[in-house]
């Protein structure tokens, strides 16, 4: 399928190099490579269907928001540390809540394409893709989910493609490239793996997570 993009070494590419050292050697994020993330987890999003327009939609608005800073703050880290100086970190329109809906977005990404790694299935077409999406939802998104959203992603998740679909739409043939495939697969795990659990700690570590159902 060389004429459609692959849109999970696309997602690879954003992810590679996102969490780099600061001027004082610590681990930081660049505001920029978090933008570009987020695109590229868009459009792996497109590819679960229309029912998933809303969640796309939701994270278009948390990056224009994120971009707004961006001219103020190289580092997502410093743009965190100074909205909760600032007293507003729990505010929306905020970087921090933006970045915050982001991160569980990566997370749910993340849960999703582990369950196609060969460590949990012999065959990437053995798993379906709604179950795929239903256990990462379960684990990442539901919790903060009232129940207005989650019979929004409920019904995302029965018009879900079939699997091979799915992949098809992402840019691969799973019969015939399915070693391509996983190592994409691999490498957007390892990626977005890191990029949530560093986040992820820094909200805790500075007390500005936030776990309010909406």
């Amino acid at each position: 399928m060389a004429d459609v993009p692959r849109a999970l070494a696309s997602l690879a590419h954003a992810l590679d190099g996102s969490l780099s050292a600061n001027d004082a050697g610590a681990r930081r994020v660049d505001v920029d490579a978090w933008i570009r993330v987020v695109h590229a987890v868009v459009r792996v999003f497109r590819r679960f269907g229309v029912a998933f327009a809303p969640a796309q939609a939701d994270l278009l608005r948390n990056v224009d928001k994120i971009a707004a800073f961006r001219h103020r703050h190289r580092y997502v880290e410093d743009m965190l540390l100074h909205e909760k100086q600032q007293g507003i970190s729990q505010q929306d329109p905020s970087g921090t809540v933006a970045v915050l809906w982001t991160r569980r977005s990566f997370h749910f990404l993340w849960w999703t394409l582990e369950a196609y790694l060969p460590k949990h299935v012999a065959r990437v077409q053995d798993v379906s893709l709604r179950r795929a999406l239903a256990e990462s939802y379960a684990h990442t998104l539901k919790p903060y989910h009232g129940i207005a959203l989650h019979l929004v992603f409920q019904s995302g998740l029965l018009l879900a493609p079939p699997t091979e679909a799915f992949f098809a739409r992402l840019g691969y043939d799973v019969g015939h490239e399915a070693d391509v495939l996983v190592h994409d697969v691999e490498a957007c795990v390892c990626g977005l793996r890191s990029l949530v659990e560093h986040v992820a700690s820094f909200y805790v570590q500075h007390d500005i997570e936030d776990q309010t159902v909406v």
